[in-house]
């Protein structure tokens, strides 16, 4: 099943560039292009907080609450908010997916470590986000690296990650 994402040419968008988060865009792009490899990665809310719990036990951070909400007027799949040390997922739209919570959980970790001093997308990001989804056996790090190459999409390769 994923084969077939790593077969698949990255179609660009011209859009302009955010200097405070320069591939947010590509990421994002990136992210529609796999959700048919995530989309079957629906898990009950316990199953959810387990994976929180154990991935901040992990990286030795307080964990986020992590709520379920359904907001089909918007096409936002989750959200991390630091001020409330809570992520929210959109119920409509793959909300209880791993993939998605992956990524959530990826900017709380780069939050509680770097605090404003990381890019929201930023290398760091995708390193702790690569790590995660190995982690959770969603992406195998071998078939994201490569996605991430056909996308231009930097991590940084000496990230520290829990081993």
């Amino acid at each position: 099943m994923i084969s077939r994402y790593l077969t698949q040419r990255p179609r660009p968008r011209k859009r302009k560039v955010c200097e405070a988060d320069p591939q947010r865009h590509k990421v994002y792009d990136m992210e529609r292009t796999m959700v048919g490899a995530c989309v079957d990665t629906t898990m009950e809310l316990p199953t959810l907080r387990q994976i929180v719990r154990h991935a901040c036990r992990e990286w030795g951070l307080i964990a986020p609450k992590l709520l379920l909400k359904s907001e089909d007027n918007t096409m936002v799949f989750g959200m991390y908010y630091h001020e409330l040390n809570t992520i929210c997922l959109n119920h409509c739209f793959h909300g209880a997916n791993i993939g998605v919570l992956l990524h959530e959980l990826a900017h709380h970790i780069i939050w509680r470590r770097h605090g404003h001093d990381a890019e929201d997308h930023g290398k760091e990001f995708v390193a702790v986000y690569r790590y995660l989804l190995n982690r959770y056996n969603v992406i195998p790090d071998y078939a994201f690296d490569t996605i991430l190459d056909r996308w231009g999409v930097e991590y940084d390769i000496h990230y520290e990650v829990p081993r």
